[in-house]
């Protein structure tokens, strides 16, 4: 919810910025199309820094221990 109401407040502020200068609408979209790609490329790279962030964490590599560990006492006691 947060993420859009922020996207939402960008895209004002650059609607705003864009009207302020004198620029044809042709090179206002284009540099509106160009920010909302930048915005979208750093969005997924942040994304893809936290979950790596998250895998590597030593939690997550605690729970996938545990899990192993419960898996092979299951294993064990079907044989």
């Amino acid at each position: 919810m947060r993420l859009y109401l922020a996207v939402a407040v960008l895209v004002l502020a650059l609607v705003a910025y864009t009207e302020a200068q004198d620029a044809t609408m042709e090179e206002k979209m284009t540099q509106f199309g160009d920010q909302v790609t930048q915005l979208g490329k750093d969005f997924a790279e942040k994304a893809k820094n936290t979950f790596e962030n998250i895998h590597n964490s030593e939690t997550a590599e605690n729970i996938r221990k545990w899990f192993n560990e419960q898996m092979e006492k299951v294993k064990k006691n079907l044989q």
